[in-house]
């Protein structure tokens, strides 16, 4: 569907705001069309012998013609401008209501740089064209015609000759208008690149100062701010080349009609009033074509806009079938509320079974090949291997983050892909190296676990994290804002933090990537004592280079290369498993005696 006509759809639901701003924005176009006709019988009644009265008749309309167009243009302004922003407020919450659907694989493919400039340029470009294209495109359709029509009733030779003069118009609109879509659709992706880099040197600063990369990334910036510039500067030379052309071939129409005009004049055959009547609607006709360059200059600067925002909304979202009466957590466990204020109750653990799963990423590359793994509720499986052997792949396909390219996985003996997908993540808690805390208190972030949960509940899970000895300490407790990603804490305490989100989520299915590498031996050993409460009864896989935290794991896999090359028990792997033998004495792991 047409762009154009797709936007339109938004102003559906504000109909009445928009009738209203067109039916308005028309009364204040029939105002302004008395001018020429009331100007018209005040120059005819000073020269000829209309008389006092009827100028000073004449000069009181026309004061109220213009009294009422002021009060017709506020109102006009009112409507339009706020039924622009309702559009766009509309539009913007359409926009962020599809990045949480969007796939990952999207997120693969595009920077987050290009998502944010869709809902902030792109969507702020919309809402200059609805306030202003829309009113002046319907009301000059209507407003030529009526104009059009009273031209006819003054002198029909004039209106031929000036009817001959317009095309140059269309011409030049129609020229720039082309140019102008191209250029614009190239600087709005400009300004996603300029986002996206400013983005990453927000995020990465402290790689950044570390490594004085401060000049080159300013450099990076500059040269991309540049090309906005040049393009920029192109849409403008665009702009003012139309208008210029504009003026010329409006002061050509103007010049022919004042001279033909005049000598109609002097022959009698229309009255001084008339012609100045005349060039006034002709000017109402002839300067609105040439704002309209200007105009459309801004609706194909919309409309590469909204191709933008409606590329974005068209992406296909995560599959969302559904498998009828899934049992849930909330069905399953036993115990009534999250976390018992007394201690913390397990949930009955799930069961996942791969068979034969591949899978690639965009560029077609496996990643996991022939993978088939099992886990029965409540046992602790453990993934060990090289980096790159698709251990982390296998704990996104697990949340659905990717679906396998072939092969099934089973969650209870259901497959995954049939599950919604929403049940499946809520069973399913995913605690990695780098977790990500928002730059809200710390009992908002643990919430993020569950949003119904009651601030004691929040509490509860701090303490079993054992993170409630450092919140408690801090200015404001549990009200504590953190910083963006958690720049307040250490990495230990954020760790502890994204625990106590798991805590409260109350999980079936544990997933831990890496939870405790990046920790110093202390908070380590904090972290560990709180995963070990939180994998009780729980079905747990657990991603690990330290291998001395998988020792005593129900069953190891050891995965190269995208395929499990062997799966035991520690003392087995020891045994049969060259390269788990290998990891082990690089890490000083021994046999037990």
């Amino acid at each position: 569907m047409n762009p154009a006509v797709r936007a339109l759809k938004f102003i559906r639901p504000y109909r009445k705001l928009f009738v209203l701003g067109q039916l308005v924005t028309l009364f204040a176009t029939a105002a302004g069309l008395v001018f020429p006709l009331l100007t018209r019988d005040i120059i005819d009644g000073l020269i000829g012998s209309g008389g006092h009265d009827a100028v000073t008749r004449s000069v009181a309309l026309l004061a109220a013609a213009f009294s009422c167009l002021a009060l017709l243009t506020y109102v006009k302004e009112r409507a339009l401008g706020d039924l622009s922003l309702r559009v766009v407020r509309d539009l913007r919450d359409r926009v962020f209501s599809k990045i949480p659907e969007l796939p990952f694989r999207y997120f693969d493919q595009n920077r987050s740089g290009d998502v944010i400039s869709v809902m902030t340029n792109d969507i702020n470009r919309v809402q200059d064209s609805v306030s202003r294209g829309l009113a002046f495109v319907v009301t000059q359709i209507v407003s030529l015609v009526v104009i059009l029509v009273l031209l006819l009733r003054i002198d029909v030779i004039l209106t031929a000759l000036m009817v001959a003069v317009v095309p140059p118009f269309v011409a030049v609109v129609a020229v720039v208008s082309r140019k102008s879509r191209i250029q614009s659709r190239r600087l709005q992706g400009l300004l996603g690149n300029v986002t996206s880099i400013a983005a990453e040197c927000v995020r990465g600063i402290d790689v950044v100062k570390s490594y004085v990369l401060g000049s080159h990334a300013i450099g990076i910036f500059r040269k991309t701010n540049d090309d906005v510039l040049e393009t920029g500067r192109t849409q403008v030379r665009l702009t003012a080349a139309g208008a210029a052309l504009s003026t010329i071939a409006g002061g050509i129409a103007i010049i022919t009609l004042i001279g033909v005009g005049g000598a109609r004049v002097l022959r009698g055959l229309i009255t001084p009033g008339e012609l100045v009547a005349y060039l006034i609607y002709a000017q109402m006709i002839i300067g609105p074509i040439g704002m309209l360059t200007g105009i459309v200059v801004e609706i194909q600067k919309a409309l590469a806009a909204i191709e933008r925002v409606f590329a974005l909304i068209d992406v296909d979202g995560e599959p969302r079938a559904v498998t009828p009466n899934f049992p849930s957590v909330r069905d399953i466990a036993a115990p009534v509320g999250v976390i018992p204020r007394d201690s913390i109750v397990s949930t009955p653990g799930a069961s996942i079974e791969f068979r034969n799963v591949d899978f690639s990423y965009v560029d077609g590359r496996p990643v996991l090949v022939d993978v088939s793994i099992t886990a029965r509720p409540g046992e602790f499986i453990a993934l060990v291997g090289p980096s790159g052997a698709g251990k982390s792949s296998l704990l996104k396909l697990l949340v659905r983050f990717y679906e396998p390219t072939t092969g099934t996985i089973l969650l209870d003996g259901i497959d995954l892909s049939t599950i919604p997908i929403d049940d499946v993540r809520r069973e399913t808690a995913l605690v990695m190296q780098e977790t990500h805390l928002f730059d809200m208190s710390v009992l908002e972030n643990i919430l993020a676990g569950d949003p119904d949960r009651s601030d004691e509940d929040v509490i509860d899970a701090a303490q079993a994290a054992h993170a409630a000895e450092f919140v408690e300490e801090m200015s404001a407790g549990y009200h504590s804002r953190i910083g963006e990603n958690g720049t307040q804490l250490s990495g230990g305490q954020r760790q502890r933090i994204s625990l106590a989100r798991a805590f409260l989520k109350n999980p079936r299915l544990l997933l831990l990537d890496e939870a405790t590498s990046a920790l110093d031996t202390e908070s380590e050993k904090k972290v560990q004592a709180a995963l070990a409460r939180l994998m009780t009864g729980r079905t747990t896989v657990a991603i690990a280079h330290r291998l001395s935290t998988v020792q005593n794991a129900d069953r190891i896999y050891v995965m190269d290369r995208g395929s499990v090359i062997a799966s035991g028990r520690h003392e087995e792997l020891l045994a049969r498993c060259r390269m788990y033998s290998d990891l082990c004495e690089q890490q000083m792991i021994r046999a037990p005696a």
